[in-house]
């Protein structure tokens, strides 16, 4: 089984849909396991928390350049052995 990592920042319709795909078998080799999201604010992680998706918040502005929050970014997805990422509406 995949494990797969969605990124999303908003309101998370995208993610939902993802996850609805997931849970109806139509990924048949792959779970939802991680939430990446860079807006504390964002509904997404709600649907996440509903979902018993871990989520993960990792802003931008706590980075002093892009290359670093990438790189941490990058980080996370291995320490979760993360197979797939899909991206849905991330910012």
């Amino acid at each position: 089984m995949k494990k797969i990592a969605i990124f999303a920042s908003g309101n998370g319709t995208n993610f939902q849909a993802i996850i609805d795909a997931v849970s109806a078998g139509k990924v048949k080799e792959g779970k939802a396991c991680l939430l990446v999201c860079d807006n504390p604010g964002a509904f997404c992680l709600q649907r996440a928390k509903k979902a018993g998706i871990k989520t993960v918040v990792i802003e931008r502005k706590n980075f002093d350049t892009k290359k670093e929050f990438e790189k941490e970014i990058s980080k996370l997805l291995k320490k979760e052995k993360i197979d797939l990422i899909c991206l849905a509406g991330f910012m």
